[in-house]
């Protein structure tokens, strides 16, 4: 048993570092063909650590409270696939939104009325 926990720790920490290491690549990619290798290294990463995360919970909590260890780690998964989306748009939407404020406010796109008044 003790054995499985340790094989099984090392692919759930491989990984993490899998991903991490996609996540930086990612970051710093110079163009499209080298972000979407990045992506699919995260994607290899990110198998093995949500894999392996059941299994770790199972083999580590008692029979008692395993039921409530595996609910709380659903519950945050779907917690993150539904607040990621939200959070991930949210600063680029203030951004764009603080550019047509801006934009308004200095008056851009504004016509200067060319109406003379003849007496």
């Amino acid at each position: 048993m003790c054995r499985m926990i340790t094989a099984t720790r090392r692919v759930h920490n491989l990984g993490l570092f899998t991903f991490a290491a996609g996540a930086l690549g990612c970051a710093l990619a110079p163009n499209a063909a080298l972000l979407l290798g990045f992506r699919v290294i995260q994607g290899i990463g990110a198998s093995m650590y949500q894999a392996t995360n059941m299994a770790l919970i199972v083999e580590v909590f008692p029979k008692e409270q395993r039921g409530r260890a595996l609910g709380l780690m659903s519950t945050f998964v779907a917690a993150g696939s539904m607040a990621g989306p939200a959070l991930g748009g949210f600063p680029g939407a203030v951004v764009l939104l603080g550019e047509q404020l801006l934009a308004a406010g200095r008056g851009v796109g504004r016509r200067k009325s060319k109406l003379t008044l003849s007496i």
